[in-house]
């Protein structure tokens, strides 16, 4: 999936969650969704956040291929147990929903994820990135959006 697409998604989220629960620092909810929802693509090399994690995303390229380790469970349930282990949760929750959020739309597109890498079985959609039907899916996400900012 696109970039735009995980984040039309990943606000989408944001916006239901501080509205129908009581979120407390939202500003801080919201930022921390949208950008652990763009995180996982750090290991392509060519990914907005590649490049604009240099070297940090060199070096992690070097050790993982797209969509391996970074676009599996393990990852994100990681770094939530370790934030909530600083008791953290208020980032840790926000940043488990963002990252999922990426996971399972990348798992629609035709590429998918191995959600339990190094094992190699792979989900997979049947979308292709940036194809009509991806389009759409923003197009949706970005008119509920508006909707809930707007209207809700």
């Amino acid at each position: 999936m696109l970039l735009k697409t995980h984040i039309a998604f990943a606000v989408f989220l944001s916006l239901l969650i501080i509205k129908y629960f009581s979120v407390e620092k939202q500003i801080l909810f919201f930022s921390v969704v949208i950008l652990s929802s763009l995180i996982a693509d750090i290991d392509e090399k060519t990914s907005i956040v590649s490049k604009r994690t240099r070297p940090l995303s060199f070096f992690i390229n070097s050790l993982f291929k797209h969509r391996t380790f970074f676009h599996s469970l393990f990852f994100p349930f990681f770094i939530y147990l370790v934030l909530v282990s600083f008791d953290l949760s208020f980032i840790g929750i926000p940043f488990l929903v963002g990252y999922l959020s990426h996971l399972f739309l990348d798992a629609l597109s035709k590429e998918g994820i191995m959600p339990f890498f190094p094992l190699k079985k792979r989900l997979r959609g049947f979308i292709s990135s940036g194809s009509f039907i991806e389009n759409f899916i923003f197009v949706l996400f970005f008119i509920l959006d508006c909707v809930l900012v707007f209207f809700v």
